[in-house]
């Protein structure tokens, strides 16, 4: 599955990065630290990208990899830092789905850590919140790269329910799950 989602983040990069400039040196090093799981390294070569090169053609990508790397590397505040511009942006619903996605899977895991039961809710609340923002934009604008999330989105969705004992609303999402002729195949 993470490779999946490398391979997923790594498909939205396009290769208008130019060899030899800083910005596309700083990618092609942060992209290299995700290939070899040092999220870290790539993290902080993906936000010297986006303080230092703000107007870099491919900076709505470096925002989508910085969210990634943090969120593989334990740090979900950042995670949802680095992601909120994407996350928020109607326009570019092809980097929207997949900051939503990332946004809330980072909220889910902060939720998951949180020893403080109200924070926790607060947290999986966020991501349940986001979730059901993603599945709306999937379903009333369904693409080729956003639809490859609703299940998943729809599960994620139900254990944020669920953990914040929120029965009836994660029985409803399982249902759908279980039920919809679109997820049994």
């Amino acid at each position: 599955m993470k490779w999946f989602l490398i391979a997923s983040v790594c498909l939205l990069c396009s290769a208008s990065w130019v060899r030899g400039d800083a910005a596309g040196d700083l990618y092609n090093t942060g992209v290299t630290a995700l290939q070899n799981e040092q999220y870290d390294a790539a993290a902080k070569a993906f936000d010297t990208i986006i303080t230092g090169y703000p107007t870099s053609p491919n900076i709505d990508d470096v925002r989508i990899e910085a969210g990634f790397a943090y969120l593989h590397s334990g740090k979900f505040i950042e995670a949802v830092d680095r992601l909120s511009k994407q996350a928020a942006d109607k326009k570019k619903p092809e980097y929207q789905a997949t900051a939503l996605y990332f946004t809330a899977l980072a909220q889910f895991s902060m939720g998951q850590k949180e020893t403080d039961k109200t924070k926790a809710g607060a947290d999986l609340t966020q991501a349940a919140a986001s979730l059901t923002t993603l599945i709306n934009l999937v379903t009333t604008a369904p693409t080729p790269d956003n639809k490859a999330y609703l299940e998943t989105s729809i599960y994620y969705r139900a254990l944020a329910h669920y953990l914040r004992d929120d029965y009836d609303d994660a029985e409803k999402d399982l249902l759908q799950l279980t039920k919809s002729p679109q997820f049994n195949a």
